[in-house]
C-alpha cells in the first residue's frame, strides 16, 4: 500500500477500491467485466492495468501530448531490462481507444547485424504488409514497396535507432501504419532515415499487440525504450 494512504485491512472484498490521501490524490482500482483489474488515472478514466515490457505497470497518470492537431493520453513507458529478441506492447486494444502513436528507441550492438521487423498482433506473413517506404541514406534518396521489414541492417553493427508509429483503425480491410525510423552508426559518418506508409490486412478487426522484432535472438539490448499514448 502507498506510503501516506490509511490502511483499509488485510482483506477487501468489493468490486471498487478507493484510496484517498487527499482530495487531489485519490487511488481507484475496481474489476472488469472479465475478472482483469481497472486501474483510475488523475482524471478519473479506468483502464486495464497491465504489466509492461519490463515487468512494470504502466503509468496511466494522466500525461498528455499535442500531435498532429490531436491530444494524446500517455499509457505507458516501458524498458527492456535484459537483452531480447521481441520488443512488445500486448493488451492493446484498438477498436475501443482509436489510435496509438509510439515512440521508440532501439539499441543494439550485435556484430551480426540482424534484420528488425514491425509486427502487428504478432503476425509474421510478410505478404499480409505491403509498406511504401521512403529512405534517405546520407546523401541518396530512394523509395521501394516492402513488407513489414522495419531494417536490413546490413553493415550497420553498432547502432542507435530511434522513431515512432502512428497506428490507425481498420479502414476498407486495412490498418494503416505511418511512422518513421531513424538509425546512425556510432562513432561514424553514417545516417539513415525513413518515412513508411503501410496498409496491414489484418486477420481480425481489432489490433492488441504491437512488437519490435529482430531475426537473431537477443539482439534487442537492455535500455531499449518505448512509449505508448492513445487518442483522447
Amino acid at each position: 500500500m502507498s506510503e501516506g494512504f490509511s490502511s483499509i485491512g488485510s482483506s477487501v472484498t468489493a468490486d471498487e477500491v478507493t484510496l484517498t490521501k487527499s482530495s487531489s490524490n485519490v487511488l481507484s482500482i475496481k474489476t472488469g467485466t472479465e475478472g482483469d483489474l481497472l486501474l483510475a488515472n488523475s482524471e478519473g478514466v479506468f483502464s486495464p492495468l497491465t504489466l509492461g515490457a519490463s515487468g512494470k505497470v504502466p503509468q496511466s497518470d494522466g500525461s498528455t501530448l499535442s500531435y498532429q492537431n490531436m491530444n494524446w493520453m500517455l499509457v505507458g513507458e516501458y524498458e527492456l531490462e535484459s537483452n531480447s529478441t521481441t520488443f512488445e506492447l500486448d493488451a492493446l486494444d484498438l477498436a475501443s481507444d482509436g489510435m496509438y502513436l509510439i515512440f521508440y528507441q532501439l539499441q543494439n550492438v550485435n556484430p551480426q547485424a540482424p534484420n528488425i521487423y514491425a509486427d502487428l498482433n504478432q503476425d509474421t506473413t510478410s505478404g499480409n504488409y505491403k509498406t511504401q517506404k521512403i529512405l534517405l541514406y546520407n546523401t541518396n534518396i530512394t523509395t521501394s514497396i516492402v513488407d513489414n521489414l522495419l531494417e536490413a541492417v546490413g553493415g550497420f553493427t553498432t547502432y542507435t535507432a530511434f522513431g515512432k508509429f502512428l497506428i490507425r483503425p481498420l479502414i476498407n480491410g486495412y490498418v494503416r501504419m505511418e511512422g518513421d525510423f531513424q538509425r546512425y552508426e556510432i562513432n561514424a559518418v553514417s545516417y539513415e532515415m525513413q518515412l513508411r506508409f503501410t496498409d496491414y490486412a489484418a486477420a481480425s478487426a481489432n489490433i492488441t499487440n504491437f512488437r519490435i522484432r529482430a531475426s537473431i535472438a537477443s539482439s534487442l539490448l537492455a535500455g531499449s525504450k518505448m512509449m505508448l499514448f492513445k487518442m483522447m
